[in-house]
This record gives structure tokens, sequence and C-alpha cells, in this order.
């Protein structure tokens, strides 16, 4: 799983989580103090948040922090180095936009 395919998975799973317990992404980022444009990027996988951000997420949404990280890995995650510069240039393209 590459750093996309996880971070993907991860909005996911807050997704998941936060219509299970018929919240909006407006309630959501109210109870979480995040704020819901980075609810809404975090779902859409468009945003790699930070664990405090995941970690407020959790609380808001009533479960930990390890249910809203992806548990399916279908072959050895990239390096930190690899996923770094994943990242980095991902955020370089998007302030070039």
């Amino acid at each position: 799983m590459n750093a996309r395919d996880y971070i993907a998975a991860l909005g996911g799973n807050v997704t998941d989580r936060r219509e299970a317990v018929e919240m909006s992404q407006r309630e959501l980022a109210r109870l979480s103090g995040v704020g819901r444009m980075n609810v809404r990027a975090i779902e859409a996988g468009q945003s790699d948040p930070r664990v405090g951000t995941l970690y407020r997420l959790a609380r808001a949404l009533g479960c930990s922090l390890s249910e809203l990280m992806p548990t399916q890995i279908d072959e050895p995650p990239d390096s930190l180095d690899d996923i770094a510069t994943a990242m980095a240039a991902d955020e370089l393209r998007r302030l070039e936009d």
C-alpha cells in the first residue's frame, strides 16, 4: 500500500465512522475542533492529517485512533522516506495549482 492509498483508506474510514454515528461533516468539525474544509479534505483522501488531528476526530466520533487507521495492507508499506517524498511532491503540486 503506497502513501496515497493509505491516506485514501484513512479518509474512507473517517467517513464510514461519521456516517455510522449519523453525524454531518459540519458537526464533526464543530465537535472535534478541526476545520470543516479540513474534515472534507481528510475524508476525500486529499489531506494527510497529523496524529493530533486524527485523535480529535476519533474522540468526536466516539472511537479509538486505531479504529480509524486502515487495517488491510496488501504489501509492505513504503519507507518513511518514500512516503515523505510523495507527500512533499503532492504539496508542491497543490501549491503550484
